[in-house]
């Protein structure tokens, strides 16, 4: 082998070995893990003084409303409980990140429980938003007032999936997301727009690249040979399908043509299809913006636009180069692949009311809010769609046209799925529906529930009854 081109392999596996180090100390992907978190031993001592003032706070409301109502005996709900919990925890988990990083870290709720930022760290003010994941609700979205919407934020996903369990709790970091890393940016988002109420996984880039806390990586050498460039690619190159894990060869490639627009371009141009030629301009203005951790939500946004245009979309190779620019983490990860999983389905698809009208036939629209929605219109009735892409109200699972039902109700193009309600006074296992749904939506769901409460009151009463009949 020529010295020289041993020389640039050598240089490229102490690159890729430094690509690997760098992205695990950041915890690929990209994301920091509290698992199994006990509340009562992890938490400090004021954030659990802050979880009890909470606390109190949330049973005098409840008491305020009995009283009001003139009913009942108050106490706090079990889910605004785990709400009070996961909040408490989630700002813990943010102190946590910050002090270990050796970061400044002001805590505003000690003095004001309902101040507009959490926190500070390193001058920057935080709100810190989380889900409650409970069992078998997701509670993906993270949510905003309007006039929060250009305030500095960071996702944490909480879950507990055992709720007999309440202290042994879940938490991920998702990352951070900052309204003016966008500012500079020419390239429009256009249907998952920066200032928004509802914000997925993908709008949170890594706290870590965020706030400069891991060491810079060196040897940013260009000049390789093509013949080497090439051959790399192939060593050790994972299925494209395997898209859960990392291929720091190419990561390694990519990684040295982000401050190379011209050598970058070429590259994209030459492994992307010609289809997606059209994504290569957002990659050059990210990386030439250093903005490439963005790169997820401009995916995200890119495929939704491919999607509702019912334009061709070649998964693998976008999986195979997109991701090695910048590799999502998992949450971001789990909303593209939906996407594609939508895309699969869209040949398939037909009028509920109308079988014979197929995609080529029926109008695309999407819904944007708390639950984004794809749905076909109806030719013949334009007030007749069926929905094919949507999130559960009840649970946030994504659902898919075929995977799940259409609705029984002739008047209701949504689709639905089981749920299983532990409360004891249940029947347990009950059709969701479209919260709108007059057969199985919100309202009846919430009709069902009052009814079998009351029947099973009625049960006790009579078995008090009995109970009380002397022999």
């Amino acid at each position: 082998m020529d010295i020289e081109v041993k020389n640039q392999r050598d240089n490229l596996i102490g690159l890729s070995l430094q690509i690997k180090k760098y992205m695990w100390s950041k915890g690929v992907p990209y994301s920091t893990l509290y698992q199994n978190l006990y509340f009562k031993s992890s938490v400090s001592l004021s954030k659990k003084k802050q979880y009890s003032e909470a606390m109190k706070r949330a049973l005098l409301e409840e008491v305020r409303k009995k009283t009001e109502q003139n009913k009942g005996v108050a106490e706090v709900s079990f889910f605004e409980e785990f709400k009070i919990r996961f909040y408490i925890i989630s700002e813990w988990i943010l102190e946590d990140w910050a002090l270990r990083h050796n970061l400044e870290y002001l805590d505003y709720n000690i003095n004001d429980p309902f101040s507009a930022e959490d926190c500070k760290i390193n001058g920057v003010d935080i709100d810190v938003k989380t889900t409650i994941g409970l069992q078998r609700l997701k509670a993906i979205p993270f949510h905003s007032r309007t006039k929060d919407e250009k305030e500095i934020q960071v996702a944490v996903k909480s879950e507990c999936f055992n709720t007999r369990n309440p202290h042994l709790t879940q938490h991920n970091i998702l990352g951070i997301f900052d309204p003016s890393k966008y500012r500079d940016i020419n390239i429009p988002l256009q249907y998952l727009q920066v200032f928004s109420r509802v914000k997925n996984a993908c709008y949170f880039q890594p706290l870590e690249e965020y706030f400069d806390v891991l060491p810079d990586i060196n040897d940013k050498i260009i000049n390789y040979n093509q013949d080497v460039v090439d051959s790399w690619i192939k060593i050790d190159v994972l299925p494209t399908q395997r898209i859960h894990e990392v291929n720091y060869n190419l990561i390694t490639i990519i990684f040295l043509m982000l401050d190379y627009p011209k050598k970058l371009t070429i590259f994209l141009k030459t492994h992307l299809p010609k289809i997606h030629h059209d994504f290569i301009p957002i990659v050059i203005e990210l990386a030439a913006k250093k903005s490439i951790q963005l790169l997820p939500h401009y995916l995200a946004d890119y495929l939704i636009k491919k999607i509702y245009n019912k334009e061709e979309i070649d998964q693998k190779s976008l999986v195979h180069i997109i991701y090695s620019v910048c590799f999502p983490n998992t949450s971001q990860r789990l909303y593209i692949e939906n996407l594609f999983k939508l895309l699969e389905i869209i040949p398939e698809v037909c009028c509920k009311w109308h079988p014979e009208e197929n995609i080529k036939d029926m109008e695309l629209r999407y819904i944007e809010g708390d639950i984004p929605t794809f749905q076909v219109q109806c030719p013949q009735d334009p007030s007749k769609r069926t929905t094919i892409y949507t999130y559960s109200w009840k649970t946030y699972d994504v659902l898919f046209y075929k995977k799940n039902s259409q609705c029984k109700d002739d008047n209701c193009g949504g689709l639905t799925h089981e749920w299983f309600d532990y409360a004891e006074e249940s029947k347990k296992y009950k059709t969701i529906c479209k919260s709108t749904c007059n057969l199985s939506g919100r309202e009846a769901f919430n009709k069902i529930q009052e009814e079998e409460i009351k029947e099973y009151q009625n049960k006790q009463k009579f078995q008090s009854l009995d109970d009380d009949v002397p022999f």
